[in-house]
């Protein structure tokens, strides 16, 4: 993985920052939303030697003696899988999210991510975490016909209102992710 840092960039910049295509993941976060730097995570694939084998230190599987899967993992994630291996931990934290926290996925065509970040920074969200997605041309699907950028967004329940008045106000059409939604 290689992690950099923008500083204050403008939609126009994040949209190339998911230009790389030796890439196989790009992720972007915000802690918050007046955070004026964006932490940008880039992955790629492992490179294999010529019997096939992992050449990289970083193989999960082989460092710790499972068979599981290498997948782009950051802190978040990690500690997000662990609370979901125990079912107490996994119910408390849940329920807590549940009744204090909410949570939407918001599918974003350039126009509407542009409108988005210009006021973004005044929205009361505390996390940000940004992902290109290629359209997929199906009929139903929020992505469709278009690349988009997935806003997976994370507030107080309380702010809830306020972020929903911005959206039904500035982006009545925008497409979200029913699987992950508090509304």
């Amino acid at each position: 993985a290689e992690d950099t840092v923008l500083e204050s960039p403008s939609a126009d910049g994040v949209w190339q920052t998911f230009a790389d295509t030796a890439a196989s993941n790009i992720e972007l976060r915000k802690s918050h939303a007046s955070a004026t730097t964006v932490d940008v995570r880039k992955y790629y694939a492992l490179e294999a030697d010529a019997s096939g084998a992992n050449t990289s230190e970083a193989n999960e599987s082989e460092a710790n003696g499972s068979d599981r899967l290498e997948i782009p993992r950051d802190a978040i994630g990690s500690l997000w899988d662990r609370l979901e291996e125990n079912r107490v931990t996994s119910w408390l934290f849940h329920t807590l999210v549940r009744r204090y926290g909410f949570h939407v996925e918001l599918f974003l065509d350039r126009d509407e991510f542009a409108v988005f970040w210009q006021a973004h920074a005044r929205l009361p969200l505390k996390k940000i975490q940004l992902r290109l997605v290629r359209r997929d041309d199906l009929p139903h699907s929020p992505i469709g016909r278009r690349d988009c950028i997935s806003a997976d967004l994370f507030m107080r329940r309380s702010d809830r209102d306020a972020f929903v008045t911005f959206l039904h106000g500035h982006l009545p059409h925008v497409r979200h992710n029913p699987g992950k939604h508090s509304m």
